[in-house]
């Protein structure tokens, strides 16, 4: 195990470096000492000695190169001076990073011995044994013992929900996306980033289905935060977005490890009730009481220094740490716990209701768990009971009918994930079955042959006993709503002729009435229709008065 100085020159540095280059480059003059100089004194504040000992560095990691070159132009047009450029060849990957994958920076390094990984020696929470092969943490967490045994399969789809949700988290930070997603910045990435990772490859890899662990999700997103932190520089707002993302990362995982089923349905959510689905194996289930709130209903989905991580009933599926004093068994009566209903609570106690019978915590339930579970045993067992069943009635064959009837009728009704539905078989007739008969002369009548599956006393005795005939239907008189309806349009429709013959007649006399007075006091033609057209009011008055007017 020995010490390696990979990088010298720090990738913030770097940075301003390529941009004084480019900058000068940008402007057709030659990147000179003097122009690197007044660039970084403007930009950064950059003493010419710190200058100086940065661009050593810089040349010593072969991320700048320098050129001796002859002035085409200005004060020193044919004089050489040296010019400083950005390399043109490919940086060669030796299997090793060149920065510490800890503290994200320069220096001397000790390489993993399983892995690409660096490490400072100051940066290893174990020191190092100088006679053994280092192995970096990454590394020991990834080959440690694996407590959460999955499908491929099934571990990728819960990792790729897990991606999804960073994903959802970071849409605002292309960073953490792609990190350099243009072509104008390629170079720089492949000079400073030795394993490309970014969320975007993550989810390919989960579609892929390449992840067989948990720990190595975590250890590309802790690459990714290690690419960032380079690229970008520690105090970045893209640093600070991923590091965040990493403990979502973390707590996402650590979800998965305490129930992958709670994870799997609260991302797929596959319909309204898929928080009362039971998990394999089922949580808990409590009434948790949180300060200012009564006590609810709840899953336990983990239980530390007894503090009960829970998770409620109802509408938004909460969660909260509660102490275990204010933890009450499921058992506990309501009124015990002196809850007022409301609604948000019978929304929570129906989906607790339904989770437990989803479980089979309901008597109906237990009873159809006790169903056969193969055709042949049940066959075989109907068949041993058809030929040992006695010949006289009792209450008791009765009563065991009933049963396997309502054992029947409750399987059909209260579908559970937690135990399936076991099919339903019909027993097959087979030639000893029609040797059976019902009566003591040993006789077979066609009314009385049947198969085993419906050979019982009492449907032996139904099917024996001549129906009973059916009461007779009475005829339901005729519907006359037609007649009376048209009776009763009538008298309104005669109503309102008569009101109006009735209107039609005052407007004449009150016209005639006011003809007469200008008569009587002697007025023309004219002033007669004045006096008519000052005092009558023309719209209300019907058709024939109007006529009758313009006649006069």
């Amino acid at each position: 195990m020995t010490v390696t100085t990979r990088r010298t020159a720090s990738t913030e540095t770097i940075h301003h470096l390529w941009d004084a280059i480019v900058y000068a480059r940008q402007q057709r003059q030659i990147a000179s000492i003097e122009r690197i100089s007044s660039y970084m004194r403007r930009k950064h504040n950059i003493s010419p000695e710190d200058l100086e000992k940065q661009l050593q560095c810089a040349m010593q990691d072969d991320l700048i190169e320098m050129k001796r070159s002859v002035g085409c132009k200005g004060s020193k047009a044919g004089i050489e001076q040296d010019s400083y450029r950005i390399p043109e060849k490919d940086v060669v990957k030796d299997g090793h990073d060149w920065y510490c994958f800890s503290c994200h920076k320069e220096g001397e390094v000790l390489y993993c011995s399983t892995c690409h990984r660096v490490y400072h020696e100051a940066c290893l929470k174990e020191p190092p044994v100088k006679s053994e092969k280092l192995l970096c943490e990454v590394c020991k967490m990834i080959k440690s013992k694996d407590s959460l045994k999955m499908d491929r399969d099934d571990l990728n789809l819960l990792l790729g929900y897990a991606c999804l949700r960073l994903k959802e988290k970071v849409l605002s930070n292309r960073e953490l996306l792609k990190i350099a997603p243009t072509e104008e910045e390629k170079w720089r990435h492949n000079f400073l980033i030795y394993e490309t990772m970014d969320l975007t490859i993550m989810e390919d890899k989960t579609q892929e289905n390449v992840y067989k662990r948990l720990e190595e999700f975590l250890a590309d997103a802790m690459t990714l935060v290690h690419n960032i932190v380079i690229y970008y520089g520690v105090h970045s707002s893209a640093a600070d977005t991923a590091r965040q993302t990493l403990r979502d990362c973390r707590y996402d995982l650590n979800e998965i490890r305490q129930c992958r089923d709670c994870y799997r349905m609260s991302n797929e959510k596959r319909d309204k009730f898929w928080f009362c689905q039971p998990c394999d194996p089922p949580h808990e289930l409590v009434y948790a009481k949180q300060k200012g709130y009564p006590f609810w209903p709840a899953k336990v989905i983990s239980v530390n220094n007894s503090v009960y991580d829970v998770r409620f009933f109802g509408g938004l599926h909460e969660r909260a740490n509660v102490e275990k004093e204010h933890i009450k068994p499921i058992t506990t009566p309501l009124q015990q716990l002196q809850l007022k209903r409301t609604a948000t609570l019978n929304k929570a106690l129906e989906e607790l209701k339904r989770h437990q019978q989803f479980l089979g915590h309901i008597p109906k339930e237990q009873k159809a768990k006790k169903r056969p579970a193969s055709a042949n045993s049940s066959r075989s067992n109907s068949a041993s009971r058809s030929r040992s069943r006695k010949r006289s009635v009792s209450s008791d064959d009765d009563g065991s009918e009933n049963e396997a009837e309502e054992e029947n009728s409750s399987q059909d009704e209260c579908p559970t994930s937690s135990s399936p539905k076991v099919p339903r078989f019909k027993d097959a007739p087979t030639p000893e079955d029609h040797n059976v008969v019902s009566s003591s002369c040993q006789e077979s009548s066609p009314c009385a042959k049947v198969t085993v599956s419906t050979q019982t006393h009492k449907k032996l005795l139904a099917s024996l006993i001549p129906p009973k005939p059916k009461p007779e239907e009475k005829e339901i008189p005729p519907c006359n709503c037609e007649e009376k309806f048209t009776k009763r349009f009538t008298e309104i429709k005669e109503r309102m002729e008569a009101d109006q013959k009735e209107e039609k007649e005052r407007s004449l006399r009150e016209l005639a009435e006011r003809t007469s007075v200008g008569c009587m006091l002697n007025l023309s033609d004219v002033q007669v229709v004045n006096v008519l057209m000052s005092n009558f009011v023309f719209s209300d008055a019907p058709d024939d008065v109007l006529n009758l007017f313009v006649n006069f």
